[in-house]
């Protein structure tokens, strides 16, 4: 959302590494850019054939029929992602005819698309400052639903929480602290380079990508569990780190 200054870039960045050296062509799309206006439901797509907004939109659709993969990159904002990939979504409401209905190949009823454009494999980059897996559910969800009623294949689920420390290391004495960043970076050009040569990211690299900044014993269960006390030290954990930084 913040395009070459976020957070996200952080992690595109190093997925970009991956993708060159796998010999991959992309291209970045800053959606924060872009002109997205959203979807007015008037239902004029569906009796022209053509959507009677003028914006980035056209252009963004086309760039993504011709691409073999997309990659989903956006931090989490109020539980969910950004607005304007929401309006993305939602215009894509423009490209199938909505009388004609089929059934996915998951068994969920919908109504005919552009399997160019709605259906392409995809993978996510989700990042988030938050230690709670659960501040990423909704759009997590979001996407499992868009598989099932689409038939678009999810290649890959790249789930990056306390993303304040891994970007504050870019620049700072934090690498000392958290010695796994620089094996969660690594991963995600691993990631990009397995896109690039095989089309999906395997379950060995996500779960690298994914593990825990913090290194404390069973953290990723005891940040889980609903111990008010237990929380209340993360917190002070994160403000301490925050100050030294």
């Amino acid at each position: 959302q913040r395009g070459p200054t976020g957070n996200t870039q952080v992690l595109i960045d190093n997925l970009c590494k991956g993708l060159d050296r796998g010999g991959a062509d992309f291209i970045i799309i800053d959606l924060s850019k872009k002109n997205i206006a959203p979807c007015t439901a008037c239902d004029n797509c569906h009796k022209t054939g053509n959507c009677i907004i003028d914006d980035d939109v056209a252009e963004i659709f086309e760039t993504l029929a011709e691409s073999d993969l997309t990659v989903f990159a956006f931090p989490i904002y109020s539980f969910h992602f950004p607005a304007k990939l929401k309006m993305l979504f939602e215009r894509m409401y423009a490209l199938g005819d909505n009388k004609d209905l089929l059934v996915s190949n998951h068994g969920l009823v919908f109504h005919q698309l552009d399997k160019s454009i709605c259906s392409k494999p995809y993978a996510m980059i989700v990042n988030y400052g938050n230690i709670e897996y659960a501040a990423a559910k909704s759009s997590i969800d979001f996407f499992k639903s868009y598989t099932e009623f689409t038939d678009a294949p999810n290649v890959g689920i790249l789930q990056r929480n306390t993303m304040k420390i891994l970007a504050h290391n870019q620049s700072s004495n934090l690498k000392k602290k958290f010695p796994n960043i620089d094996q969660i970076l690594k991963a995600y050009q691993t990631a990009g380079f397995e896109l690039a040569s095989s089309g999906k990211i395997s379950t060995k690299t996500q779960a690298i990508a994914n593990q825990e900044i913090i290194p404390l014993p069973l953290f990723r269960l005891l940040k889980h569990i609903k111990i008010k006390w237990f929380k209340s030290k993360l917190v002070k954990i994160g403000k301490k780190i925050s100050s030294d930084n």
